[in-house]
């Protein structure tokens, strides 16, 4: 039965996240840069944004480092990524879809508009989305900061 083995793999998620994590398809997870010099965030993946798109004109680049990339759309961008409990986090934001750009910029700008009552904390280490205590959606996220980029990175 669909219904029960969905359920399973529900169990399975939230009792083991790390082994439900290595047991993902290697394109089901990918690297999610956390950027305090974006303004808003990109994806080059239609598939990570949730309502409707909206047209930017024809014609309109990105500005800043990944200058004159063509941006296709505006919408939001979902998100998921493990809290520091081993919980999904999901975090919808502000995006622009960019088809040619090669990795997924999150804002933290844009991140701490979304969520005002958190804050950022940065460290040589890591970057950690402080979450909200009473609310078990919103657990805090770590991005470690990476070896390829030297930027704070986490999976998502």
């Amino acid at each position: 039965d669909i219904a029960d083995a969905n359920a399973a793999v529900l169990r399975m998620a939230l009792q083991a996240p790390a082994k439900f994590r290595n047991s993902m398809k290697k394109e089901s997870t990918y690297s999610l840069i956390w950027d305090s010099g974006a303004s808003i965030s990109i994806s080059f993946n239609k598939s990570d944004f949730v309502g409707t798109m909206e047209s930017v004109g024809v014609g309109t680049k990105l500005k800043g480092i990944a200058k004159g990339l063509s941006i296709q759309g505006k919408g939001h961008v979902l998100w998921s990524a493990l809290d520091e409990r081993g919980m999904l986090r999901h975090l919808k934001l502000p995006a622009f879809y960019v088809p040619s750009a090669r990795v997924r910029l999150m804002s933290t700008t844009s991140a701490m508009q979304a969520y005002p009552e958190e804050k950022i904390e940065l460290t040589a280490m890591q970057a950690r989305l402080s979450g909200k205590s009473n609310d078990p959606t919103k657990g805090a996220v770590v991005a470690l900061a990476s070896p390829s980029n030297n930027s704070p990175t986490c999976l998502a």
